[in-house]
């Protein structure tokens, strides 16, 4: 078989359609979208896609601020992402989040390799 169609996600499925030789068939072919698009390995990860999801509404009401996204919905607003991140974990905890700018097009994700142990420091 050779690839010859449109791929398109249409109620969370994947359409294929498939041409085998030159006489086009006329079989649809389902592909579960997890097949494809396998499910999110980190909580980071799901917020993520959470922020892509959710990002055509929020271009609408928050275009140019930052938004902190927590179990797949916006828990903040702000204007700079580091004292968001710190609103964010004294309210949440120190918990995986996406903090990310509402631009179009977003800029690519990027991923710092680390783990530091966020403390904040006791009142005196």
């Amino acid at each position: 078989m050779i690839y010859a169609g449109n791929v398109y996600n249409a109620s969370g499925l994947i359409y294929v359609f498939w041409i085998c030789g030159a006489i086009a068939m006329n079989e649809t072919i389902v592909i579960p979208t997890e097949a494809i698009f396998p499910p999110p390995q980190t909580k980071w990860e799901r917020e993520y896609r959470a922020f892509q999801r959710l990002l055509p509404e929020l271009l609408k009401t928050h275009c140019g601020k930052y938004v902190a996204i927590h179990n797949e919905q916006v828990v903040d607003i702000g204007d700079d992402p580091i004292a968001l991140i710190k609103q964010v974990h004294a309210k949440y905890g120190y918990v995986p989040i996406h903090v990310d700018l509402v631009v179009e097009p977003p800029p690519p994700p990027v991923r710092i390799p680390h783990r530091q142990l966020y403390r904040p420091k006791e009142p005196t």
